[in-house]
């Protein structure tokens, strides 16, 4: 199994897009690696953007050896929903995948409980936006009806920069990693249930 640049297209476009607010590419390669070391097979994406980071976590769930692993990119924005769908479309796999074009918020107050293990969360980069988001993912006070499964993990993008994302991860029990950024933002914060 490779941990490298899921297809050369994709490389070919980064340079021109890196600009725009994509994840680095760095950033992109742990969460891949995360992924494929975890063994998870249900992942949820909070904002994708480009489809970049859906595209790297797509291409570890296609290589899985699970049944049929799982997952879904939640994004508002319809242009950054359908640049995502056709870069899924593009990797031409039989992985069950969808792209969710509405709130994230409201994504997670009808997902059921424990429906994913391992989430990616870079959408709005307001403090209390993403508490809100983490405090349905984990329910710390009634963890039956968290969104993300026991033993999942929950990788923020973002952490450090003006946002103040470093604090909420923290309070979540996470801890935060800073990479070399390309803008004010990035880092990698982690939050395993």
């Amino acid at each position: 199994m490779r941990i490298s640049w899921p297809t050369e297209w994709l490389m070919e476009d980064w340079p021109e897009v890196y600009n725009t607010g994509v994840t680095e590419p760095w950033t992109q390669q742990v969460v891949a690696s995360l992924l494929r070391a975890s063994c998870k097979s249900s992942v949820l994406e909070l904002g994708s953007y480009l489809g970049h980071t859906t595209t790297w976590l797509a291409d570890v769930l296609a290589q899985s050896v699970h049944v049929r692993p799982v997952l879904r990119a939640v994004e508002m924005d319809h242009e950054r929903a359908t640049a995502t769908e056709d870069k899924l479309k593009r990797l031409n796999t039989d992985l069950d995948w969808m792209v969710h074009r509405e709130d994230t918020i409201e994504y997670l107050k009808r997902t059921k409980p424990h429906q994913f293990d391992f989430v990616w969360v870079d959408d709005d980069h307001h403090a209390d936006h993403v508490a809100e988001e983490l405090e349905l993912l984990i329910k710390p006070t009634h963890r039956e009806d968290g969104v993300v499964a026991e033993g999942g993990l929950i990788l923020m993008h973002d952490v450090f920069g003006p946002h103040g994302l470093a604090g909420v991860c923290a309070r979540y029990g996470g801890v935060c990693i800073d990479f070399p950024r390309l803008h004010s933002d990035g880092g990698l914060g982690i939050i395993q249930l």
